[in-house]
């Protein structure tokens, strides 16, 4: 009888032991996360093209900071969701103001060839 208390009290100090070990286990690995590797870039040489970066020099923020713009002659608003800039032209002659908004869209500092621009022209202009 004697024996089985001694076995399993060694037993039971065995695997507070082990409970123990693991616990100071996990908590170093918390203090000490892994850093993952990053492969080392490649030097660059004389004879190596420089990479090409695509950039759209357009972004809704810009649009969105100088629009909507209102005058006698036209308004230019921009619609965020479908990404279009809506002229809506007041007076006549409608090129010449077409023209003109266009103009103040090039003095923004944007090109209108690289945005989606749609007219709506007053119903008695037409």
């Amino acid at each position: 009888m004697k024996k089985i208390i001694f076995i399993l009290t060694a037993s039971a100090l065995v695997m507070v032991i082990i409970i123990l070990f693991m616990l100071f286990e996990t908590r170093q690995v918390q203090r000490s996360p892994i850093i993952p590797t990053q492969p080392t870039p490649l030097p660059i040489t004389e004879s190596s093209p420089a990479p090409t970066i695509a950039v759209n020099p357009i972004t809704a923020f810009d649009l969105v900071r100088v629009l909507p713009y209102s005058s006698p002659e036209f308004n230019i608003e921009y619609l965020t969701v479908s990404e279009v800039v809506i002229i809506t032209i007041k007076e006549a002659p409608v090129e010449t103001q077409k023209r003109a908004a266009l103009d103040w869209i090039i003095n923004q500092g944007f090109d209108p060839n690289v945005l989606n621009i749609q007219y709506n022209i007053y119903p008695y202009l037409q």
